[in-house]
């Protein structure tokens, strides 16, 4: 989590042009181990409450969303003072968490399980409605996880329904008319940028950040471009006519790795694999879990980790206030139930033990 923050450093100590906002995204994210200490304090029973703020941010946000989208022919480029596209991304997510913590249920109780599926059935709504394209990455990552978290199932079957589900999820999303059209919508706006590659299209302007940012990245590997002279940097190669103006007006490249590895270097992309794999790696050791507490959370996890993995292939998350946000206190707050639990556990276990010696005795 301090990944970003030596990033920024290193990269301001080689240029010798020191200033703070830059650091303000790294101090955010090292924030991490005063969170988690907090959420330590916390019982898993009382840390599993959190998963109320999930399903309900599902339901209000995805509400948010299908108003907003409803009869509207042009997306809006904000929603509730947020960016359209990270507010959708973040929408589904919280819908397939909602999903994913009905583990932690018993089979009798009706009503909080019939929220939650509804929470997430209004997310994949609002992730239609929404057109974010870049959001329908994530959906293959949240079928797997969910799958592979039902432990009385072999691992075959697992492979075989996640397959299954995969293809009729895809089969359902393409007979629907405005997916169908997003998609078909991508697929000209990338054979018209093959053709004319300074197209100011959705598509084309991402392929020319890309290359933009990529090349920024060759130019200065180690150290990058710095976080401040970015935005400079696009606006010059627009004057250059190396880009388009509307491409040149852009704040980040709309790819997590390429903005960072332009901005900050080598380290940059070191950080960010880290933000990714790390927690991912850490909750991935506890998906077969026998209990069912820690796998559950583990699940959820896992499903942030790769879920921003995913949502950056084509959107720079982390250069939004409320995506840092909501990582670290996801993951968090997810850690510390599972070390909590795991802590509760051991106890039970050596208390059961003392009082077999005892018996015995």
């Amino acid at each position: 989590m301090a990944g970003m923050l030596i990033a920024v450093l290193l990269n301001q100590a080689a240029h010798g042009a020191f200033a703070f906002k830059p650091f303000e995204k790294g101090l955010q994210l090292a924030v991490f181990p005063l969170l988690l200490w907090v959420f330590l304090i916390l019982s898993s029973d009382k840390l599993r409450i959190l998963q109320w703020s999930w399903v309900i941010g599902a339901l209000l946000c995805s509400i948010a969303l299908i108003w907003t989208t409803y009869g509207v022919t042009d997306r809006p480029g904000g929603i509730i003072t947020n960016p359209f596209i990270l507010f959708s991304n973040l929408t589904l997510l919280m819908g397939c968490m909602a999903l994913l913590s009905i583990g932690w249920n018993t089979r009798d109780e009706f009503a909080p399980i019939a929220i939650k599926v509804a929470a997430c059935a209004l997310s994949l709504v609002a992730s239609y409605m929404s057109g974010t394209r870049g959001s329908w990455i994530a959906v293959p990552v949240f079928i797997l996880i969910a799958v592979s978290l039902k432990q009385s199932m072999h691992d075959r079957r697992k492979i075989v329904i996640s397959i299954v589900s995969m293809l009729l999820l895809a089969v359902a999303m393409a007979s629907l008319p405005y997916t169908k059209t997003r998609i078909e919508l991508a697929y000209s706006e990338a054979a018209h940028y093959a053709e004319q590659p300074k197209a100011e299209t959705s598509i084309g302007i991402r392929l020319q950040l890309w290359q933009a940012s990529w090349n920024m990245f060759r130019e200065n590997p180690v150290f990058g471009v710095g976080t401040a002279q970015y935005e400079e940097t696009l606006r010059r190669l627009a004057r250059d006519r190396v880009i388009t103006p509307q491409a040149g007006s852009q704040l980040h490249s709309h790819n997590e790795f390429l903005h960072f590895m332009a901005t900050l270097g080598t380290p940059g992309a070191l950080a960010m694999l880290a933000l990714y794999l790390v927690p991912g790696l850490w909750f991935k050791k506890f998906l077969r879990s026998a209990d069912s507490q820690q796998r559950i959370a583990a699940g959820m996890g896992l499903a942030t980790s790769l879920a921003f993995l995913a949502f950056g292939l084509t959107e720079t998350m982390f250069y939004s206030n409320l995506c840092s946000d909501f990582y670290i206190i996801s993951v968090a707050a997810l850690s510390a139930l599972i070390i909590n639990r795991q802590d509760e556990l051991e106890k039970t276990a050596k208390s059961s033990l003392s009082s077999e010696l005892i018996h015995e005795k």
